[in-house]
């Protein structure tokens, strides 16, 4: 909870987002990383960062998503650029 503090915007869950989410599951997420990734993606989002290397190896394979995909190593070297 004291690192959700830290947080300056939340994003809900919509309509489209959980349809999203469902279709990216269907494709071999697990249902908790299809959620953050729909919702990052719906938010436009520059990057969706993970540390979780399975995560990141599919999600890298997915097309049409509105984020890039990165390892929290390839963030720091994104944004360092």
């Amino acid at each position: 909870m004291a690192v959700l503090a830290l947080a300056r915007e939340r994003l809900p869950i919509s309509d489209e987002a959980q349809a999203h989410a469902e279709s990216l599951e269907a494709r071999g997420l697990g249902a908790l990383d299809a959620l953050h990734l729909a919702v990052a993606s719906g938010a436009n989002a520059d990057y969706f960062a993970t540390c979780d290397d399975r995560l990141l190896k599919k999600a890298q394979q997915l097309q049409g998503l509105a984020c890039k995909i990165v390892s929290v190593l390839g963030l720091v070297s994104e944004v360092t650029k």
